[in-house]
């Protein structure tokens, strides 16, 4: 019999072929031994727990990212109070990840201060959820599956130079970067697995294919700004953003200031 994330539930939603959950675990507690349908990757928010797989023991404190196959036996202890953020990857999503390594077979908790950023980034994303947040969640998910199935796979290589697909990639964003763009779109675009675009990309390109659209977007709007007198309702919607709130966020973070003072900057440099 197959159980859900064990806890108290926070919140909980579904995302095509994912399920993220933030739940709580009073200290001192135990789950007994159950099994779970998903996959899952998991960021310890707070406290610490342990999980034990037969004689296997692996140990998760704050900030521990881990990752348990589906059917796998375990039973957890809780040490303090912990809060954990859950990202449940369907059997059909981990079946065609699963092609590119073995490291989504087994349990494993992961130290890297890499794969704790791309877990800290799509918990934030989830918090603030947005036209634009699946995508982004779909492209981080996908990058901490292809870190595992790396560093649980030593033999897997990279080719040395950037695959051919790759500029075909930039190219479909450059031109579609105001739709709304996952990056299974842009995978289906160049014809490469989805998991192979989001691992090579941010290598070779050095950032993720979300990064990139969202860079164009903003392109865009500065030109907009500085250009026209459109309300910024009306650039945002054109930029590619469902809502005035995210571009202005957004394009604050990538430019250091607000739409309105770039807009006013913008006017001073032309007289």
């Amino acid at each position: 019999m197959f159980a859900h994330i064990q806890g108290r539930v926070c919140r909980t939603q579904q995302l095509g072929e994912l399920r993220l959950t933030e739940a709580l675990y009073p200290p001192g507690s135990r789950l007994p031994e159950h099994e779970h349908e998903y996959g899952c990757f998991g960021f310890v928010l707070e406290g610490d727990l342990s999980e034990q797989f037969g004689s296997r023991t692996l140990l998760y404190k704050k900030s521990s990212v881990f990752f348990r196959p589906p059917a796998l036996a375990h039973r957890d202890d809780i040490g303090q109070a912990a809060r954990c953020f859950h990202v449940e990857i369907s059997p059909l999503w981990l079946d065609r990840a699963s092609q590119f390594g073995q490291g989504l077979k087994e349990a494993a908790v992961l130290h890297d201060p890499l794969v704790r950023r791309l877990a800290t980034r799509l918990y934030q994303e989830w918090l603030q959820l947005d036209a634009a947040g699946p995508l982004a969640i779909e492209g981080l998910t996908y990058e901490m599956a292809a870190y595992l199935c790396r560093s649980l796979s030593p033999h897997l290589t990279e080719n040395a130079s950037p695959p051919l697909w790759l500029r075909k990639a930039k190219e479909f964003i450059e031109t579609h970067y105001c739709d709304r763009l996952s990056l299974r779109d842009v995978a289906k675009a160049v014809g490469v697995h989805p998991v192979q675009v989001a691992r090579q990309f941010r290598r070779y390109a050095g950032m993720s294919v979300g990064s990139l659209i969202c860079s164009h977007r903003i392109e865009f709007a500065r030109q907009s700004l500085a250009l026209t007198e459109k309300p910024l309702a009306d650039i945002a919607l054109e930029s590619g953003f469902a809502q005035q709130a995210h571009f202005t966020t957004t394009f604050r973070r990538l430019t250091g200031v607000t739409p309105l003072v770039y807009r006013k900057n913008a006017r001073l440099g032309r007289r």
